[in-house]
This record gives structure tokens, C-alpha cells and sequence, in this order.
């Protein structure tokens, strides 16, 4: 008879949990997340929809997990720019004109836009993951702004997180990310980091 040692439990059950969460990231992406149920999900992931209860506990618990994994690759991908040896000009245009952003868009607007995601409780996780993962690392690319002087180092991070929470509180409002207000988006991004004169000394292309 074999026996499986802990170790291999582990190792099988986040094979598992990792198959589910890829298998419900892109069926969000793809169908949408109120759309997708859990029985395609299920079928994806090669698990069973009791599975799928045990490790997340519900669909809105699942929806959590695979904002927060998404969220992570976003910070991931920022982590990446950030330790970049481009100028602080060209990592706030790759920011804003990213292609490969461009084309996960529409994808991403649907994930986004879903009445699921309203939930208050999920809101609350992912404040808690801008506070610590989130806006450090926007106040280090600041730094670096301020480095380089592209950015006033007279103006403390004290009135630069001031400013960071009131654009976090125009993003918080309902239909923010709606497909109607892309133009509105791209406006506050360049409002964000080019103040009242909405762009660079050079503008930036949208190439």
C-alpha cells in the first residue's frame, strides 16, 4: 500500500488549488465572472465543484483569491519596471501605452466591470493589498522621479500620499471602470502624473 507523506499531500493539494485558480482566472476573463459557474470551472481545473468549496468556500471567495493572484501579477509586473535602468519618463509612458496591456484590455475591462466585484468585503482585501504592496511601490517609482528631477523633491510623500488616496477614492466609484469611461481613465492617468498641465515637457506617444 503507499502511503503519501505530508510533504506530497501538500505539494498535491496546491497543484490542485493552483489548477482551480487558473481555471476560474480565465473562464472570469474569458465568459466573465458572473457568467462562469463553477460546474465549467470544475471541469477546467480537472477537480470536482466540492473540491473547489473546500478550498475557497464559495464562488465570492474564489473571486477574491483570483483578484488578489491577479493583483500580484500586476505588482509583479510592476516590481519589473520599476527595477528597470529605463528614465523615469519612458516608465510612466510604458505604464500608460503598455501594448501588452492593450491587448489583455478588453479582457481585463470585463473582469473588472463584473457585479461581483462589488462585494465590500473583497474591497477591503484589496485596500489592504494597495496599502502594503500597492503604494509603496508607486511612492518608490516616485522617489526615483524625484531622483532623476522629474519630480518637485519639495513636495513631500506626506501630500504625495494625500494625492495617491484621492485618486484611489475616484477609482473606488461605482461603473469607474466601465467601458464609457476609458477616455475619462486615460485623462486622470495623465492628470495623475503630469498635474494640471495633463502632460510631460515632451508628450508622450500613444504608439
Amino acid at each position: 500500500m503507499r502511503v503519501m507523506t505530508m510533504d506530497g499531500y501538500v505539494k498535491r493539494t496546491q497543484k490542485k488549488r493552483e489548477a482551480i485558480l487558473a481555471a476560474a482566472k480565465e473562464l472570469f476573463f474569458k465568459d466573465g465572472v458572473d457568467a462562469a459557474g463553477m460546474a465549467g470551472i470544475a471541469k477546467k481545473a480537472g477537480v470536482s465543484q466540492v473540491t473547489i468549496y473546500n478550498y475557497f468556500g464559495s464562488k465570492e471567495g474564489l473571486i477574491r483569491e483570483v483578484m488578489l493572484d491577479y493583483m500580484a501579477e500586476k505588482i509583479s509586473e510592476f516590481d519589473a519596471l520599476l527595477a528597470s535602468s529605463l528614465p523615469f519618463p519612458e516608465k510612466i509612458e510604458k505604464m500608460l501605452f503598455n501594448k501588452k496591456a492593450h491587448a489583455r484590455e478588453a479582457q481585463e475591462k470585463g473582469f473588472l466591470q463584473a457585479k461581483s466585484l462589488r462585494d465590500p468585503v473583497l474591497w477591503e482585501i484589496l485596500d489592504e493589498f494597495g496599502q502594503k504592496k500597492a503604494l509603496p511601490a508607486m511612492m518608490e517609482l516616485i522617489r526615483q522621479g524625484q531622483r532623476e528631477g522629474y519630480v518637485d523633491e519639495n513636495i513631500s510623500m506626506a501630500a504625495i500620499l494625500q494625492y495617491f488616496n484621492a485618486f484611489k477614492h475616484i477609482m473606488m466609484q461605482p461603473g469607474f471602470f466601465d467601458r464609457e469611461n476609458e477616455a475619462l481613465r486615460m485623462e486622470l492617468a495623465n492628470l495623475f502624473f503630469y498635474g494640471i498641465r495633463g502632460c510631460p515637457e515632451k508628450p508622450l506617444k500613444n504608439s
